[in-house]
């Protein structure tokens, strides 16, 4: 499926995110906002097309499951990764 090619090339990115000198950026950011947000959408959406081709695909949601918790904790690591920011940029005004 396309959907696994894109959620491996944004996992990829986030895993970049995680080997960079500075941890807490705004790139960093948006590579999880991206990560998190094609993980609660695309599958629902791949599930909802399947289930209109094929009847029988009852085995899949367990997957989309799957994706919605990765989502979920990509969401939450997302808000870590703000929060960084926020108190990096405090720090940085007050050196």
């Amino acid at each position: 499926m396309c959907t696994d090619h894109v959620q491996l090339w944004l996992l990829s990115q986030v895993f970049k995110t995680f080997t960079q000198k500075k941890l807490f950026t705004q790139t960093g950011i948006n590579h999880l906002q991206r990560f998190y947000l094609a993980n609660l959408i695309l599958p629902g959406i791949a599930y909802i097309v399947l289930l209109l081709v094929n009847e029988e695909a009852e085995d899949v949601f367990m997957l989309v499951m799957l994706h919605a918790i990765i989502g979920v904790f990509a969401y939450f690591i997302a808000a870590i990764f703000r929060q960084g920011v926020l108190l990096q940029n405090e720090q940085d005004l007050y050196i």
